[in-house]
């Protein structure tokens, strides 16, 4: 899960920051750039929505992989015993 420590860093890797559970940030570091939460706000959405496209990338992936095993000759139990897929 994308929380809001996860996109201040997105933003800024070196920032020094604390969030509690109530979501109020604080800036160890006096918050040196400037972030504003609607970048905050920006960033999270935009990494939800990385993270969403790259499970379903290798859910792809994966059902790619087993289409050609399975055009190889495997059967569906042998790939699942196999691989795991």
């Amino acid at each position: 899960m994308i929380d809001i420590t996860d996109a201040i860093l997105a933003i800024d890797p070196t920032a020094r920051v604390s969030v509690d559970g109530s979501d109020k940030i604080t800036w160890h570091d006096d918050n040196p750039n400037g972030i504003t939460l609607e970048q905050i706000s920006e960033k999270k959405a935009e990494l939800v929505i990385q993270a969403e496209a790259d499970v379903a990338a290798k859910a792809d992936r994966l059902a790619s992989v087993k289409s050609k095993l399975e055009a190889l000759g495997l059967t569906t139990e042998e790939v699942k015993d196999a691989f795991g897929l």
